[in-house]
């Protein structure tokens, strides 16, 4: 595969000499953002058909309208957006355009009904047995995980979308028809159904009531992997969890407020895998806290790292007389308040909904979680001590809520969070795309940000691999090149290359245009004959990191190289 077209020897080396320079800071870049405490959204899905009609509270069985909606995931492969609407048993897939806005706000597909008029809950292979709670989709494979109590749907997607289509695997159920509640390696209770996905390892995590279930998710059929002791060779309907969090055990259902263990109750609590650092993030209601499960290292009954909304692992203080604070979650009439989580890698953001401070907390994580650290900002309420409505769902506007939040997703390559308001029958759309500053009337653009992936993320040595990226541009679109370490410089006509590692490397690439250069990471386990991983004893080759330069006295000759050979 060839690199950038045409150039000569002269310039290759022009070229390097000029990536070789250390990187330095634009002295007015800034990563300033448009998010403010109880900023408005900017748009709303569920007044009706293209209606941007914030104050509207109302129910329908439409196409552009929901009862109660849910569960939330975003497609950025295929620019759609996938809403669990609980009340219709169903989940509604709205396509849009490049930014992430729905079209015409009115849903293009339905699944769980034949059709958009249709609503009521069955359990058959293409029809949902109990309210959806949990959505997650593999961009890489293009399947789509449904959960509700009781069971996950697993849809293929590769072959495009129908509506009223059925479901190629079940999860906590042994085939599509039945409906049984059981406290068991692959059964569900009651009051479970959020999911979390780690798509670079195929691992699915499932909130059960009072624990969570992992279960290796690769393509059916696969090569034999242990994890936590359990051995396991992908997807098959009724398929064995191979770790429980929360319990020490597949059997167990012990409701405690400690580093291990969480309510049994849970209300609807939502988890949030991130994969960025690894981290879980699972919604304990019922004890009125976060907890953050490092799943680096995986294992039953595995302790906490970190709690939010408490001082430790062994408080369930709740504000009694509703004063907000920033470093505590609400309880209202004995209703704990955590539900959901989302986290913006670029910021380093963690979004965390307070459900009856009728608020969305955030949290700046980029010096590190610690336990019962504040939140910095606040959606919902103009103020982290505010609590304007109590839950109370009256009076919806575009910047509150009406009381719970269910579910969000924060989308990094079109800077959109999209919020479903479960009482107000809508789902909110923020835009928190960044203000480009300006300096001495010169105009400002970004550098492109960057996602890297490798699959399979681990092999065998000897084995090949793809190394792929993507790139969004949070500002006017620029010419860019990829430097990869050890591979060269690719320009945007490249989002891939076949590598051979020979031991377990991490990949730190370069996105990289005139007005400077954002990194993106991605790793691969190599394994020998036995089994075990390979590491190279010397740091430097096993984290391989591309430089790049964004100083003033280069821009222009990185500007020149770049008209000339990246088109």
């Amino acid at each position: 595969m060839k690199n950038i077209l045409n150039l000569s020897n002269r310039s290759k080396k022009i070229l390097i000499s000029i990536l070789a320079i250390s990187f330095v800071t634009i002295p007015f870049v800034s990563n300033a953002t448009t998010l403010a405490d109880g900023m408005d959204a900017a748009y709303v899905i569920g007044a009706g058909s293209a209606t941007q009609d914030f104050t509207i509270n109302a129910t329908g069985t439409t196409a552009s309208t929901f009862q109660y909606p849910s569960a939330i995931e975003f497609d950025s492969v295929n620019n759609r957006l996938f809403v669990g609407d609980q009340l219709n048993y169903r989940v509604l897939v709205f396509n849009t355009d490049s930014d992430g806005v729905p079209i015409d706000y009115t849903a293009d597909y339905v699944l769980g009904q034949t059709d958009f008029e249709s609503s009521g809950s069955a359990t058959t292979q293409s029809t949902f047995t109990n309210y959806i709670i949990g959505i997650e989709y593999d961009e890489d494979r293009n399947l789509l995980f449904t959960g509700e109590a009781a069971r996950v749907l697993v849809f293929d997607l590769s072959g495009g979308i129908t509506n009223g289509m059925s479901a190629s695997y079940v999860l906590g159920q042994a085939d599509f028809l039945s409906a049984n509640n059981t406290t068991t390696q692959n059964g569900f209770l009651t009051q479970g159904g959020s999911l979390g996905l780690d798509d670079s390892n195929d691992i699915l995590y499932y909130k059960d009531q009072g624990r969570v279930l992992v279960f290796d998710v690769r393509d059916s059929g696969s090569s034999d992997s242990v994890l936590c002791g359990e051995t396991t060779n992908g997807l098959s309907d009724g398929m064995n969890a191979s770790c429980v969090i929360g319990q020490n055990d597949f059997t167990s259902l012990v409701s405690t407020t400690t580093r291990s263990g969480m309510a049994t109750t849970t209300d609807g609590a939502y988890i949030n895998y991130d994969g960025d650092n690894g981290y879980l993030y699972v919604a304990d209601t019922a004890n009125n806290r976060g907890l953050v499960y490092d799943t680096n290292s995986l294992s039953n009954g595995m302790l906490a790292s970190y709690v939010l909304g408490q001082d430790d692992f062994v408080s369930t203080t709740t504000e009694a007389d509703l004063v907000a604070t920033e470093n505590k979650f609400v309880s209202y009439l004995s209703l704990a308040a955590p539900r959901a989580f989302d986290y913006d890698p670029v910021n380093q953001h963690l979004f965390v909904s307070d459900r009856t401070g009728s608020r969305i907390m955030i949290f700046d994580i980029s010096s590190g979680i610690t336990n019962g650290m504040a939140a910095s900002l606040v959606l919902g309420q103009p103020s982290l001590t505010s609590i304007a409505n109590h839950g109370a769902i009256s009076g919806v506007n575009q910047s509150n809520f009406s009381g719970v939040v269910y579910d969000f997703e924060y989308v990094s390559s079109t800077k959109k969070l999209y919020v479903s308001d479960w009482g107000a029958h809508r789902v909110v759309i923020y835009d928190l795309t960044p203000t480009p500053p300006t300096s001495s009337g010169f105009s400002y653009t970004q550098p492109p940000l960057c996602k890297a992936n490798i699959k399979p993320s681990t092999i065998k040595k000897g084995e090949e691999v793809t190394l792929s990226w993507s790139t969004s541009f949070p500002g006017k679109q620029s010419n860019y090149y990829m430097k990869v370490p050890k591979n060269g410089i690719f320009s945007p006509r490249v989002s891939s290359i076949k590598i051979n590692p020979e031991y377990t490397t991490n990949y730190n690439l370069a996105a990289i245009n005139m007005w400077g250069a954002t990194f993106c990471n991605t790793t691969v386990t190599v394994l020998d004959e036995e089994g075990e991983e390979i590491i190279n004893t010397n740091k430097n080759l096993s984290h391989l990191t591309a430089s790049a330069v964004t100083s003033s006295f280069f821009r222009p000759i990185i500007s020149f190289f770049m008209s000339m050979f990246v088109r």
